[in-house]
């Protein structure tokens, strides 16, 4: 690719994404002055204190399992040099470690 297309395709959008930025803080209105309570959060009802809240180990499994399927992804789609099989195998022994994993 030439050299001046890679340039154009990273400043252009940029430059736009700049003026868009900068037409909505233009057209954006103006706040002086602002009270406390203007700006303080909205909450309705009691102060309750927090509760603790147990993360079980569902939630690891979940995460581990995402995690996976996502490098299973990035590998896959890295791997259209080589012919169909060795994808294709590596997908089933993936699955195959996945379905023990969650089994125990």
């Amino acid at each position: 690719m030439d050299p001046i297309v890679i340039i154009a395709t990273i400043v252009i959008p940029l430059i736009i994404t700049l003026l868009l930025y900068l037409s909505g803080r233009a057209m954006a209105p103006r706040h002086t002055s602002q009270s406390e309570d203007k700006m303080a959060p909205y909450a309705c009802g009691e102060d309750f204190p927090p509760e603790r809240l147990q993360v079980t180990a569902n939630f690891f499994w979940y995460g581990l399992v995402f995690l996976v399927f996502d490098v299973i992804d990035f590998l896959l789609a890295l791997a259209f040099g080589v012919s169909a099989l060795i994808p294709a195998i590596y997908l089933s022994v993936i699955i195959l470690a996945l379905i023990v994993a969650l089994r125990c």
